[in-house]
């Protein structure tokens, strides 16, 4: 007998844990879109601000391509250049 994990829930943190992205506060934190991140200094806190000239309904979309490109890039680095890469990549 065999079993597949065919679709799982939950919020933003844990979804990123399982699929081993960054999170939500990352500089690509969206799993789904290439938005990039504002970092609000007073506070430093991250947002996803839409005024990056952006239609919110033709968001950059991340392709297949794009993450295996990424996770190849990421396991070929060491120490604090794969930190910057992962933090870079979401």
């Amino acid at each position: 007998m065999r079993a597949h994990i065919l679709a799982w829930i939950g919020d933003l943190p844990a979804i990123s844990k399982v699929v081993c992205l960054t999170g939500h506060n990352s500089y690509l934190g969206c799993r789904f879109c290439n938005i990039r991140r504002t970092l609000n200094k007073m506070n430093n806190h991250v947002y996803y601000p839409l005024q990056q000239n952006i239609d919110p309904k033709r968001l950059p979309l991340r392709t297949h391509d794009e993450m295996l490109n990424s996770v190849n890039q990421i396991e070929r680095l060491k120490g604090n250049c794969k930190e910057d890469c992962i933090r870079n990549c979401g």
